[in-house]
């Protein structure tokens, strides 16, 4: 993409609307007026003119965070020069070697220092400098001279691709935390091959960031995945502290393991879709609910929508009957949801109309709504009843077999979280909750290509080779996300649309609902890569990092893409130069027998 900020229009612009047609000459030349005014033009650009400004101004605004933070750097290595000198100054004579001279500075940075009277050090008095110049707190700036360390030091390869515009500053912050338990030897490898990644793709989102990150550092230092998780759990805990801007309110933090944390969310998540969708409460306080239930001991949220809030007419006793407990057990099981969850629904399909009840047809007023949630408030418990499931949290990891059969150590992908390391796969795999499902290439043969719905195989791999939502930018998990056809599937001819691996990808419901409904198209190359194209033109890349990067063994169990018609028309067009050619040889044969 163009970097190059276009001129703004021309004195032919529409004088009625806009004023005065000179008026965008004026301001592109007159650096005498305020800045707002220079950038008035802006206002006439079209939405492709416009695109190339955020893009240019997003790789500017990188490359004057590298020089802010290098600045703030240098500035702090210029103080703490100045403080050493001071400290020598006033203590000359004192120190017959440089090692004592290192260990007094040192009890100086630990507060055990009997020479106070020197002051604040380099770093304190670079924080306040900064944090004035800025006007941001302390810890902000400390951030800022940290990094800029970093980018000088630990990192300055991936520091590169920042001062180039080819990542930002929040993920130059994520190669920074993700990259701190490395140990210093491997430290210049695992830049290099960081950097490496970064130039040798296309800009990708956050998760895949963070994915392909992790994958270098457990590929060059595999005891850094070790440390981290042993780094989190000793880090875990709970707070609950009043909420000082809200009165009445208290706050709830928990810092825990990422598989724990994620594990946590599961389960209030699946707690907080179990009630009706009459059920009045947002999603944010449903979630609220159900951690207070868990609190609490239970498995399930109460509904409260209409059906289940009304107290029903109590029915007649029926009379003594051993079969009674065996009915209800069974009425209360049935309630439960046995659809397959790795089906999603497209958001275009028509509904069938034969699904739907008779609109003629009124419903008894004297009989009560059936409640089919999971809820308590029409249920009578009797010394029998079985006790409804508890709401299932799902967390799907995605592992090789060697990994999980100890063969190797190679990392693993949770949804949600990124890379895990290989003893926490196989510590989940013993887990009596953990079920399997396998993807291998005869599973896929059998799995149909001209039904509209993939299969289980279809939409795991769909899920496992693209890690994410395949939006250009976006992190919604791929589980979560609809199942999408590159190319449209077409009901009367199925094999234009086909359902295999090549043609189907995630999309979350939001952007799935932007490619249907508006003039974005996509592509899709023979190795999976996702292209996109805005209605403005422009192109992006949605998978830059995929899943297939991680585990190189899902490639051989795609499907074979078909031949491109242009292909075909190729190897046509070769095919009757040889025939010529044999033609041609055959004839000057005929003429020229032997002897020549």
């Amino acid at each position: 993409m163009s970097t190059e900020i276009p001129p703004p229009p021309s004195a032919h612009a529409d004088d009625g609307a806009h004023g005065d047609p000179h008026w965008t000459d004026l301001i592109a030349t007159d650096d005498t007026l305020p800045v707002p005014d220079r950038l008035r033009g802006d206002e006439h650009l079209t939405a492709t003119d416009l695109t190339e400004i955020i893009a240019h101004c997003a790789s500017t605004r990188a490359t004057a965070m590298f020089r802010l933070m290098q600045a703030a750097s240098l500035m702090y290595e210029e103080y703490e020069e100045n403080h050493h000198q001071k400290i020598a100054e006033a203590t000359t004579n004192h120190y017959d070697s440089l090692e004592t001279f290192a260990d007094a500075l040192t009890a100086h940075h630990t507060d055990t220092t009997p020479y106070d009277q020197h002051g604040p050090d380099g770093l304190e008095q670079a924080i306040a400098q900064i944090g004035a110049v800025l006007s941001v707190p302390p810890r902000k700036a400390r951030e800022l001279i940290l990094a800029g360390d970093a980018l000088r030091y630990r990192l300055p390869w991936t520091g590169g691709t920042l001062a180039q515009g080819r990542i930002d500053e929040h993920r130059f912050q994520i190669v920074l935390t993700r990259t701190t338990l490395v140990t210093p030897e491997l430290m210049p490898q695992v830049d290099s091959r960081i950097a490496e990644q970064i130039l040798g793709r296309d800009t990708m989102s956050t998760a895949r960031f963070t994915a392909m990150v992790d994958a270098v550092v457990a590929t060059t230092d595999p005891a850094a995945l070790h440390r981290r998780r042993a780094h989190a759990k000793a880090e875990r805990k709970v707070t609950i502290t009043p909420d000082r801007f809200v009165p009445g309110q208290s706050r709830l933090t928990a810092n825990l393991p990422e598989l724990d944390a994620e594990l946590v969310n599961a389960r209030i998540e699946a707690m907080a879709t179990t009630v009706h969708p009459d059920d009045p409460r947002t999603r944010e306080h449903r979630r609220s609910d159900a951690l207070l239930a868990m609190s609490e001991g239970r498995t399930h949220l109460d509904c409260q929508c209409h059906t289940c809030t009304t107290t029903p007419t109590p029915a007649p006793a029926p009379a003594p009957d051993d079969s009674d407990s065996d009915s209800a057990a069974a009425e209360i099981g049935s309630s439960t949801d046995q659809s397959d969850p790795t089906e999603h629904p497209d958001p275009t399909e028509q509904p069938d109309p034969t699904e739907h009840p008779d609109p003629t047809e009124q419903p008894d007023p004297t009989e009560q709504p059936e409640c089919t949630c999971q809820c308590t408030h029409h249920t009578t418990p009797t010394p029998n009843a079985a006790t409804p499931p508890a709401a299932g949290a799902i967390i799907h990891v995605i592992a090789n077999q060697s990994t999980l059969d100890g063969h190797d150590d190679h990392p693993g992908y949770a949804d949600g979280i990124g890379i895990i390391d290989a003893h926490t796969i196989r510590d989940l795999a013993m887990r009596d909750f953990t079920q399997r499902t396998g993807i291998t290439r005869d599973m896929m043969e059998r799995s149909s290509r001209m039904r509209y719905r993939p299969g289980k195989q279809r939409t795991a791999y769909a899920f496992a080779a693209d890690l994410c939502c395949t939006w250009p930018g976006c992190n919604n998990k791929a589980t979560t996300s609809d199942i999408d056809h590159t190319t449209p599937y077409d009901h009367r001819h199925p094999e234009r649309g086909p359902t295999t691996t090549w043609n189907l990808k995630p999309l979350c419901r939001f952007h799935h609902r932007i490619k249907t409904f508006t003039t974005w198209r996509d592509f899709t190359d023979t190795l999976g890569l996702a292209v996109f194209e805005s209605p403005t033109g422009h192109f992006f890349v949605g998978n830059a990092f995929r899943g297939t990067n991680l585990f190189p063994g899902l490639i051989g169990l795609a499907d074979k893409p078909p031949d491109h018609p242009a292909r075909r028309k190729t190897d046509t067009i070769h095919r009757q130069r040889r025939h010529r050619a044999d033609r041609a040889q055959q004839r000057w044969d005929d003429e020229n027998p032997p002897p020549f």
